[in-house]
C-alpha cells in the first residue's frame, strides 16, 4: 500500500471550511483514498492547538477528528 505523509496544514485545511485550502485538501483526500496516511503525534498536537484558538466547538470537533484517526486502520500515527 502505498503511504502519503499528512502535516497539521492538511488537517486544519480538511476541517475548517473557511480555509483557502479547504477544497485542495477534500481533493487530496479523494485521491488518496486507498492510501495509508502517516502523520504523527506532533502533527496532531500542532492541529489540536490551530483548533482550539477558534472555540470551544472547533475544540471539541478537533478532538473527535482526532480520536477518529486514531482508531483508522487507514491512518498511521507515529509516536513522540
Amino acid at each position: 500500500m502505498n503511504k502519503v505523509f499528512a502535516d497539521s496544514g492538511y488537517w486544519i485545511a480538511l476541517s475548517r471550511s473557511s480555509d483557502a485550502l479547504h477544497q485542495k485538501a477534500q481533493y487530496l483526500a479523494r485521491q488518496f483514498r486507498d492510501y495509508k496516511i502517516v502523520s504523527s503525534e506532533l502533527v496532531l498536537v500542532e492541529y489540536l492547538n490551530d483548533m482550539s484558538k477558534l472555540g470551544g466547538g472547533y475544540r471539541r470537533m478537533a478532538v473527535e477528528a482526532v480520536k477518529r484517526l486514531r482508531n483508522d486502520r487507514n491512518v498511521e500515527i507515529i509516536p513522540t
